[in-house]
């Protein structure tokens, strides 16, 4: 079964898949990305982890094709569009690390809305409810700093569902 919390093999999978689809998305090298996820497939365990990449691979597809172009926080709407959760987290984090002030604090309440909801994906209801409260906090606080990409109103009504 592909458990990324409970697995390495899946999380390992899981964070290369997403680490090559990244790199593709700024380096726009398809044959590079093409050859490393085969390799990953050809060492993934078993059929579960294999259907996980090709369903990340048809988001990714989508992504790729809509994104050229485009900058860092469309890129990331994108991934959210698509519900690529854990790779939107993946990709604001690099831009996270660069943000200073309020418009830092904005970002980490989307890259914790977005983990709450791989939390929920995951059946961790638990911590998918204790993120979406943290993530709660940052976007209502600092919803006038949410790039202009991203409605703060959707990302609160999104983590309302998820706490319930």
């Amino acid at each position: 079964m592909f458990d990324p919390f409970e697995h390495r093999i899946s999380r390992d999978i899981r964070n290369e898949l997403a680490s090559h689809f990244l790199d593709l998305m700024t380096e726009g090298n398809r044959q590079k990305f093409d050859e490393k996820t085969a390799a990953l497939k050809k060492r993934a365990p078993d059929t579960d982890h294999i259907l996980f990449i090709d369903e990340r691979l048809v988001g990714y597809q989508k992504v790729f094709q809509e994104g050229k172009g485009s900058g860092p926080f469309d890129i990331a709407l994108l991934l959210w569009n698509h519900r690529l959760f854990f790779e939107c987290h993946e990709w604001l984090e690099p831009l996270w690390l660069d943000a200073e002030g309020t418009i830092k604090k904005a970002i980490q309440g989307i890259i914790r809305t977005a983990g709450a909801h791989v939390l929920d994906e995951a059946g961790r209801q638990s911590g998918s409810q204790s993120s979406a409260r943290k993530a709660l906090i940052l976007i209502q606080t600092h919803r006038a700093d949410i790039p202009p990409q991203f409605n703060p109103e959707d990302l609160i009504s999104s983590l309302e569902k998820l706490i319930g």
